[in-house]
């Protein structure tokens, strides 16, 4: 089998650790805005999810006509595990998408550095949606849609994040610190299958932007793409970034998304 080219995902770790297991890798920088000088429009996540969840569809359609596959598995990183929930609900991403691998999910949304809880306050003195508008008029509509008890939220919870079609992998890490709690990224169901790293190597201590460098989480994810390929897991020890201290009583946006067809004849 011919092995394909990669794209870049975020570290640049995951693309080709994947391509050199002979799947096609593409990676999407979504929600950026074209229309700003360089480099600032390579910056990501931007844009409101439901622009970036259509901008996911059509690179999808490109991905199947140019590869010749049936159907797409969908590795996500933090906005990236969030966004596509938006494609495959309500844009027909069920018929399209086998697998679901998610890297520091966050179906509930963040609580991280109080913002969460701000914009509660907002809303209960009525300026919330003010509040919004003004962060989306600056430039990040997709910013105070990640966070617990946005609209944006509420919509997908009441849908139901999971689609009955699609097989769901949750990787979570205990040591966040963007996901707050990690839990957020913890859902039940016949077709999901939830880990925490610590519960299988207690000597990784890996944190939200580390996860998607984390050869333990790799190892998850080519379980995950074709289980039982990916070999014994030998937990690899993995530090924690300077100035974060694992606590393991914790119960705790640059944001890539990738979109990676399936190998042939899978």
């Amino acid at each position: 089998m011919a092995r394909c080219s990669t794209g870049t995902t975020t570290g640049s770790y995951l693309g080709p650790l994947l391509a050199n297991e002979d799947y096609c890798v593409f990676a999407l920088t979504y929600g950026n805005h074209a229309d700003l000088p360089w480099p600032l429009s390579s910056v990501g996540g931007l844009l409101p999810m439901e622009d970036s969840a259509r901008q996911l569809s059509e690179f999808v359609d490109e991905i199947l006509a140019a590869t010749g596959a049936e159907k797409v598995d969908v590795v996500g990183h933090s906005q990236g595990t969030l966004m596509p929930v938006w494609y495959v609900k309500f844009l027909g991403g069920n018929e399209k998408v086998d697998d679901y691998i998610s890297l520091g999910p966050v179906y509930e949304g963040s609580h991280a550095f109080l913002l969460a809880a701000s914009f509660e306050l907002f809303e209960h003195v009525g300026v919330r949606q003010d509040v919004e508008n003004l962060v989306h008029f600056l430039g990040c509509g997709a910013c105070p849609q990640v966070l617990a008890g946005s609209d944006w939220i509420h919509t997908i919870q009441e849908s139901g994040v999971y689609a009955d079609e699609v097989t769901y992998t949750n990787i979570m890490t205990r040591y966040e610190e963007i996901v707050l709690p990690y839990t957020s990224g913890h859902r039940e169901a016949p077709n999901a299958t939830n880990i925490v790293l610590q519960d299988h190597c207690a000597n990784d201590f890996v944190e939200h932007a580390g996860i998607v460098n984390d050869p333990n989480a790799a190892w998850f994810v080519l379980d995950a793409l074709d289980p039982g390929s990916a070999g014994l897991l030998e937990c690899v020890f993995v530090p924690p970034i300077l100035g974060w201290s694992p606590d393991p009583t914790i119960s705790n946006p640059a944001v890539d998304e990738a979109a990676v067809a399936s190998r042939p004849g899978a």
